[in-house]
């Protein structure tokens, strides 16, 4: 029986103290952190089926957190369906999930993906901003690589998104050498 057909006191009393809205919010918070935790444990088929059912919620604020750790959580390669969901909006729904769920969007279908990056290159490219490190790759500077990077945000954000894949890394190569080309243009 569900619980909302059996709560009406509750809901009442509720209601009277005029926190019906927030006790709710704390319930979806609180049961959308427990189903998050316990993501890693399904099934392939489970979370299969809620990966499909999720899709649609992926721009809902309260329920995009749960799609997330589905899509962190499949195996490879995503499915189809997920890619055309993510790319319809132009990027818009891409651009709002965490790092790593990003990243695994993107070496699923770089080709579809690499214009995200596009804005971090020409951040960093900037010869104003990034005089620093330009100095540093040429070897004026005797700061240790790691910490280059990790001082460079661009780049920080670049390496994040690619990870170690190897596709996404070809196809960021690709692009690299068009915003080269279009630079000397």
């Amino acid at each position: 029986m569900p619980i909302l057909s059996t709560a009406g006191p509750e809901l009442a009393l509720l209601d009277a103290l005029g926190v019906r809205e927030e006790a709710l919010a704390a319930l979806l918070r609180c049961a959308q952190e427990r189903f998050v935790a316990r993501v890693p444990g399904l099934g392939a088929a489970g979370r299969d089926t809620l990966l499909a059912a999720s899709t649609p919620f992926l721009g809902d604020a309260m329920l995009a957190p749960a799609a997330h750790a589905l899509i962190q959580a499949s195996p490879a390669p995503l499915p189809s369906y997920l890619i055309e969901a993510l790319a319809a909006d132009g990027g818009v729904l891409l651009a709002s999930l965490p790092v790593g769920v990003k990243r695994r969007v993107i070496e699923a279908a770089p080709e579809r993906f690499m214009s995200e990056l596009y804005p971090l290159i020409l951040s960093y490219i900037q010869p104003q901003k990034h005089a620093r490190v330009l100095s540093d790759a040429l070897g004026a500077s005797r700061t240790a690589p790691a910490a280059r990077r990790a001082a460079c945000k661009p780049l920080s954000q670049l390496l994040a998104l690619v990870g170690t894949s190897e596709p996404s890394y070809r196809h960021l190569l690709l692009l690299l050498r068009d915003v080269y080309r279009n630079e000397r243009e």
